[in-house]
Order: structure tokens, then C-alpha cells, then sequence
């Protein structure tokens, strides 16, 4: 948005233009007195301090609405701003969760092989400690 004139650069504007310089001129030998501002905004200015009152006045209230909608239209962004951050933070927040949980599946998962061995290796030997039992039996037997 545009920076507000201030009354002492308005004063200086009708002091040079009184005295025939034209929004060239002063842009050219004054334009860092006037914040850098552009020639077309000097010449912009110009004519609106020689607008007559009405026209002013109307000029006023229109850019004051638009300061209004522009003020409305920065808060509603810098709002909508917020509430991504907010879902970033969520999102950045559940991922890690997930990440977690993935761990810990997956350390369930080598528990749970670890076991599976360890019953395979039970397995074998009960089967090997029933041949065995089974052949002390036949032994008894005979």
C-alpha cells in the first residue's frame, strides 16, 4: 500500500507548483525530499490538492473504504496464515507419531520372529527328546 502524504509534503508540493515547477521537476530536483516517491504519485498529488473540496472529499472516503478492505482483506490472510501453521504443526506433529508407531511395529515384528524361532527351535527338540523317549520306551519294551 501506499505511503500516506503527510500535510508538510503537501505544503511543499504547492509551494514548488506556485512557483512553476512542474511533477517532473520537482520529482527530478526534489524526489528524495518526497520518500522516493514516483513522478506519476507526485503528479497525482498535485492534482488532487487542486481538486476542488467535493471532489477531495470524495477521493477521501473512497480511499479510506479501501484502506478499510485492504486492512480486512491482510488480517483475513495473516488469520488464514495462522491456521496453516497451526495444520503444519498438526501435520508435523501426527507424522511423528506415525514414524513412532512404524518403530514400534516393526520391532514387534522382530520380537515376534525372534519367537517364532525360538518356538521352531522347541519344537525340534521336544521332537527330538519324544524320538529319544520313544526309543528308551522300546528299549524297556523288549
Amino acid at each position: 500500500m501506499a505511503e500516506k502524504w503527510t500535510r508538510d509534503e503537501d505544503e511543499l508540493l504547492i509551494l514548488f507548483q506556485s512557483n512553476g515547477l512542474t511533477s517532473k521537476k520537482i520529482y527530478e530536483k526534489f524526489g528524495n525530499r518526497f520518500n522516493n516517491r514516483s513522478q506519476r504519485a507526485i503528479e497525482n498529488r498535485i492534482l488532487y490538492l487542486n481538486a476542488p473540496l467535493e471532489e477531495r472529499k470524495k477521493y477521501d472516503e473512497d480511499t479510506g473504504d479501501m484502506d478499510r478492505m485492504i486492512g480486512t482483506v491482510e488480517k483475513s490472510a495473516q488469520m488464514i496464515c495462522n491456521r496453516l501453521d497451526t495444520s503444519i504443526t498438526r501435520i508435523n506433529n501426527l507424522n511423528e507419531v506415525i514414524r513412532i508407531l512404524i518403530e514400534e511395529i516393526q520391532s514387534l515384528k522382530k520380537q515376534e520372529q525372534r519367537y517364532a524361532e525360538e518356538m521352531k527351535a522347541l519344537l525340534s527338540e521336544m521332537n527330538s527328546n519324544t524320538g529319544i523317549i520313544k526309543n528308551e520306551i522300546k528299549k524297556y519294551r523288549r
